[in-house]
């Protein structure tokens, strides 16, 4: 039971490797942490020898995540030893990364041209169930 303890979302090499393209590195290696009860934790190893920590959210949302993240930088930029989270290559917010990518052929808008989300997330799920 401990081996499957935190390891909730199996990961792929491939996909640990797509994941760390988005924040620029370099993945080598990975290894399932077995530590923790409700997050995925895995340990990577890039191709210069650093190694970085990776969490999956199993049950926090975005905004417990992003609580996180604030707490870990905060405590980091004090000189507290932690894991410090990394901003993504291409300057997206992390917030913004998608769980799933659904392909459709029009985003609905509202008429002050910003995305309509509850449209958007109902046409999304429509589309991933067909």
């Amino acid at each position: 039971m401990q081996g499957a303890l935190a390891t909730l979302t199996p990961l792929t090499l491939d996909e640990a490797r797509t994941l760390g393209a988005l924040y620029g590195l370099d993945v080598a290696s990975m290894a399932p942490i077995p530590a923790g009860s409700v997050n995925t934790n895995v340990a990577l190893s890039l191709r210069n020898g650093q190694k970085v920590f990776l969490r999956i959210y199993e049950e926090q949302g975005h905004e417990g995540a992003a609580v996180e993240a604030k707490l870990l930088t905060h405590l980091g930029g004090r000189g507290v030893k932690t894991a410090m989270p990394i901003a993504r290559a291409d300057g997206v917010p992390e917030l913004w990364v998608p769980r799933t990518i659904v392909r459709v052929t029009k985003v609905p808008v509202l008429g002050t041209g910003k995305v309509d989300l509850p449209a958007a997330t109902e046409l999304a799920r429509q589309k991933a169930s067909t």
